[in-house]
């Protein structure tokens, strides 16, 4: 377990992504070290936050009735465009990937998701 554990850090690590887990109610349980160079914030200052405290409101309204109508299915995220603020303020486009992961009961438990920031803009 620990060598699996450890090359999913690795290749976490190489990604250009940003890869991070929320729980069931949508608050970061984890964040690879990505969140600094995308949009500035270190992993410790993301955990125990949700995604939506560091969007523009109507954004986060937006995006928080689609995260719950696809958690309530258990269905996956693809290509979730969402606006997202850096740590300096700057708005950036963001595209979404996410799957979700189900205990043993099948209930879902967590959320891993890759995010890309879109070089095209809106």
């Amino acid at each position: 377990m620990h060598e699996s554990e450890s090359r999913l850090k690795d290749i976490i690590f190489s990604m250009a992504d940003w890869v991070w887990e929320v729980d069931e109610n949508g608050i970061f349980t984890y964040c690879s070290d990505r969140s600094i160079e995308m949009m500035g914030f270190t992993p410790a200052e993301l955990i125990g936050k949700s995604p939506f405290e560091f969007m523009p409101p109507e954004e986060a309204t937006r995006v928080s009735a689609v995260f719950s109508n696809l958690a309530s299915k258990r269905a996956p995220i693809v290509n979730l465009e969402n606006w997202v603020l850096s740590k300096n303020g700057a708005l950036m486009c963001m595209v979404t990937n996410a799957v979700p992961f189900l205990d043993d009961l099948e209930i879902s438990r967590d959320i891993v998701v890759s995010t890309k920031i879109s070089r095209n803009g809106r």
